[in-house]
């Protein structure tokens, strides 16, 4: 609800309006610490204030008794002083406003939706709802008509194409099924709308091999890196008129091209939502519409990574700690953070909808394929074949193990437990070099660390794997045991795997999304919080503002959203309209064309894959119509 013009602008960073006393000069209250705010006063200060000491800076000081607690020489009763504790910076006293143009009124730059970012020169005209309300009663004109760009303009992949289709298909399917448990029309019953789901993140790293598990595997012709493709994939919807991030994922993919033991392999590294999903209500299958929705972004995601020829899904079950977070900064109050065993559950009633939907054809964890030996796999047991992922648990803890072996001489080794570890790996004693026992002593006491939470380390199978050698079947024919009856077999066709698993989705680079801890960061740094709906819906709107907007490869300016030039060729080469215009200034070798014509041309397309959907619907609604037709 914000016009934009060229005129003056006035925004504060401070409360202008109404007045209120504070101590002189306050220090800052740090983010989450108990605070104490004085009834009927616009004072508050933190917890150490209210025992402090005499000739602090604040003008906090101890009253004339011990039940009093002095601030700029007056006295206020401790017992008049309430305990206050805020997650995140959600004191609206503290908020930065804004001033309307028209009638002067001040209103908080959060509510109102106020992009600060934009308005960097002070030269935009802010008109409060209020006004834009009488406005438009007295038929004046007063909103910009510059098209605002949100969520579903950021550019698309084949990836988050995919699972947004899936997504759609999947819930009109659920919304029909509802509806006739309720026994009413498709349309009288509510339905998830404006969900949008966008890669935001996807850029090529490696992952280094840790020096001491580098060291002791060498000679064994072990990679020392391992590339990988990070994406970071966010799920929005369009709540009361704005966009609202509501889930966010962090994966690595790692590709045909991997050395072993990473090939094909794909790891969800992080997820993380807000709980403003709309409508809130329950699934035909009796669970939130909510978790059906994240469920099925999870489904649409394992399905996508098996039709490009990726094998295994490696999750790591691990909630954040009270208070922390993972990708978004700060969550609803009622939002509950599952604990470790609901949020295994939470993670296998989705693998049990995959294997339902044929996405997944097994589900295993990381001790039972790697550490347990079986009568019949004959694959060695060993530390190389373990898949090493980015910042996951056991490459940490198998450096600090081997850190422990090299401070240990080989003679105070206890000989008898080293022989017994390499009997029980089945590896010749008489002939084991250190780099053996070194292997089989690291297997066993990783294996001591991992056998009492196993079920964390989530492995799932997407394609069948050889009983034999332990590797994925990606061509011919898989034979296996019907109802595991010992040499009772039938004989499945598998599905062509790809060659190779690159989608040929191109490169995108974001600096604010390049690890969720840079995200993390800036949103701490920028306080843009998703702990209440109105915070959610002006970070939202500031986050969507920053991957729209690009900085000038000639003079390193801000490019506003659907201002300026762009090379289609090279994704990252953009120039702004006053570098364009200068003759010789950005020589480029491609043909550059409008920002704004690709905002057009996506929306287009947007337009054209749904017309072209609802053709080939039609298409097969008549073939079943003229099939009806000849049997009769």
């Amino acid at each position: 609800m914000l016009g934009h013009k060229d005129s003056s602008f006035r925004s504060s960073s401070a409360t202008p309006s109404p007045p209120s006393s504070s101590a002189p000069s306050p220090a800052p209250i740090r983010r989450r610490d108990p605070r104490y705010a004085a009834v009927r006063r616009k004072v508050c200060f933190d917890a150490p204030s209210r025992t402090a000491d005499k000739g602090r800076s604040d003008g906090v000081e101890i009253g004339r008794d011990e039940r009093t607690t002095g601030i700029a020489g007056e006295d206020i009763p401790k017992s008049a002083l309430k305990k206050k504790q805020d997650y995140g910076i959600t004191d609206i006293e503290c908020e930065p406003w804004v001033q309307c143009d028209r009638c002067d009124a001040w209103q908080h730059q959060i509510c109102s939706l106020f992009n600060e970012r934009k308005n960097k020169a002070k030269q935009s005209e802010y008109i409060c709802p209020t006004c834009l309300l009488d406005g438009i009663g007295n038929g004046e004109q007063l909103l910009s008509q510059t098209t605002v760009i949100g969520a579903k303009d950021l550019p698309t992949t084949r990836l988050s194409d995919h699972v947004e289709e899936w997504l759609a298909q999947h819930l009109n399917k659920e919304r029909q099924e509802r509806a006739r448990s309720l026994g009413k029309s498709f349309d009288e019953v509510p339905g998830a709308e404006d969900l949008f789901v966008r890669v935001v993140s996807s850029v090529k790293k490696t992952v280094e091999v840790k020096q001491l598990f580098r060291k002791n595997f060498q000679e064994q012709d072990y990679s020392s890196e391992f590339p990988y493709k990070s994406k970071a994939i966010l799920l929005f919807q369009k709540i009361e008129g704005a966009d609202v991030c509501l889930f966010a994922m962090y994966v690595q993919e790692f590709g045909s091209e991997c050395p072993q033991p990473n090939t094909r392999r794909v790891s969800i590294s992080y997820i993380d939502s807000v709980k403003y999903f709309r409508p809130d209500i329950k699934a035909a299958s009796g669970e939130s519409l909510r978790t059906f929705v994240y469920h099925h972004v999870l489904l649409g995601y394992l399905s996508y990574c098996k039709m490009c020829g990726f094998t295994s899904c490696y999750i790591w079950v691990c909630p954040p700690l009270k208070r922390d977070d993972y990708i978004l900064y700060c969550h609803p109050e009622i939002q509950k953070m599952p604990k470790l065993d609901k949020l295994r559950q939470w993670y296998h009633a989705m693998i049990h909808k995959a294997k339902e939907e044929k996405i997944v054809v097994g589900c295993s964890n990381l001790y039972d394929d790697f550490f347990l030996p079986t009568k019949e796999c004959n694959a060695k047991i060993t530390a190389t074949r373990l898949p090493y992922f980015d910042n996951d648990y056991w490459p940490e803890e198998a450096e600090v193990i081997l850190q422990k072996f090299e401070n240990e001489s080989t003679t105070n080794r206890q000989k008898s437990s080293t022989r017994r570890a390499l009997k029980a790996a089945k590896r010749d004693t008489t002939q084991a070099t250190p780099g053996d026992q070194n292997d089989v002593l690291l297997m066993h006491e990783l294996g001591q660390l991992i056998r009492p939470v196993k079920e964390n380390f989530i492995m799932i199978h997407l394609q069948h794997f050889c009983s034999q050698c332990c590797e994925p079947i990606l061509s011919g024919k898989d034979r296996h045991p019907i109802d595991s009856e010992e040499h009772s077999f039938y004989m499945v066709e598998v599905g062509k795997v790809p060659s190779n698993t690159d989608d040929k989705d191109r490169t995108m680079a974001s600096d604010i999304f390049e690890t969720r801890m840079a995200f993390l960061n800036f949103c701490q740094a920028n306080h843009y919080e998703f702990g209440t709906l109105r915070r959610a819906k002006h970070s939202s709107l500031m986050v969507l503002y920053l991957l729209h907007t690009s900085k000038c490869n000639v003079c390193s300016s801000t490019i506003e959203p659907a201002e300026g030039f762009h090379c289609q060729t090279c994704p990252a080469y953009n120039v702004c309209d006053s570098c364009h215009q200068k003759e010789g200034v950005a020589p480029h070798d491609h043909r550059l064309i409008l920002r704004s014509t690709i905002c057009r041309f996506l929306s287009q397309s947007r337009l054209m894959k749904q017309k072209l959907h609802l053709l080939n619907m039609a298409k097969k609604l008549n073939l079943m119509l003229q099939k009806i037709e000849e049997s009769e």
